[in-house]
């Protein structure tokens, strides 16, 4: 049995890697993170990975491709590889989700961005090179119109 207070968590972000790579051959990832309140993820694109989200607690919304979907607690959040996909959190209140992601390997994005956030002061530049690098490129360009559109604010990086 494991629970989503198992696993490590990943140095320098609020995810937790509960099942990795390397227990699954690279088949699955089970990532449990939180959502700050009134926040925005950066719009991305996966070119290899499809992520299924668990809503745990709270709400989230997204925009995947050219729907918008709100998902409660309880619910689940299908985002397919290659579809442009942004979550937010529309309440005052954090939202948890467990993330499944087929392949595995998208914790590797995670370990690299909590290592840099730990070394050094992010900017924008290193955003977008490790989302380049780990096949998830980022749309910074359509945060303006998100945020505007839903009331929120890009999540910290």
């Amino acid at each position: 049995m494991v629970s989503v207070q198992d696993g490590e968590p990943i140095a320098g972000t609020a995810v937790r890697c509960v099942i990795g790579s390397d227990r699954t051959g690279g088949r699955f990832s089970v990532l449990p993170g939180e959502l700050a309140p009134r926040s925005l993820g950066v719009p991305h694109t996966h070119a290899r990975e499809d992520e299924l989200s668990f809503v745990q607690q709270g709400r989230i919304g997204a925009r995947v491709g050219d729907h918008d979907v709100t998902v409660d607690a309880g619910g689940f959040l299908f985002r397919p590889r290659r579809v442009l996909h942004a979550l937010r959190n529309p309440t005052d209140e954090p939202a948890v989700t467990v993330e499944f992601i087929s392949p595995a390997g998208l914790e590797r994005f995670f370990e690299e961005l909590g290592q840099l956030r730990l070394s050094r002061p992010l900017n924008q530049a290193d955003l977008i090179a490790l989302a380049n690098r780990c096949h998830s490129p980022f749309q910074p360009e359509l945060i303006p119109e998100l945020a505007n559109t839903y009331g929120v604010r890009r999540q910290p990086p």
